[in-house]
């Protein structure tokens, strides 16, 4: 049996929080860290506070990720999200390219590594014979 350790508030907090972000780039990284900080500040002077209370001081998940986005402009945040799309979409096509010409290239010099080898004769019968010996 797996022992887990049990969440904070803190933590449950901050988790579904990080789960609203469609994806995280650095500015998203850096509100996050921030946000981090601040919920440590909180519990090292509310020790005991509960999800209530955190919620009551902070606000909701989503009234913290909705702040954020209009805070940053509803724009440049879709802007961001669909360029990192996108830029997700061409970097796993150019992977899956490399790995389809890799694929190919294999079965290519295996075929023809195989080709090679059934042309090598493997066993063979020579006759010496003493005389002259023409080509």
């Amino acid at each position: 049996m797996i022992l887990q350790m049990k969440k904070t508030n803190y933590e449950m907090f901050y988790q579904r929080v990080r789960c609203l972000f469609p994806s995280i780039g650095i500015k998203e990284g850096r509100f996050l860290k921030e946000l981090r900080y601040h919920l440590q500040d909180f519990s090292f002077s509310h020790p005991n506070a509960g999800y209530e209370e955190i919620t009551a001081f902070f606000g909701t998940p989503e009234e913290i990720v909705k702040n954020y986005i209009e805070s940053e402009g509803i724009e440049t945040v879709v802007k961001r999200f669909t360029v990192r799309k996108y830029l997700r979409f061409f970097i796993s096509g150019i992977f899956l390219l490399f790995f389809f010409l890799w694929v190919a290239y294999f079965i290519f010099w295996i075929k023809s590594y195989q080709a090679f080898t059934a042309e090598i004769p493997a066993y063979g019968e020579v006759t010496l014979e003493e005389g002259i010996v023409e080509p």
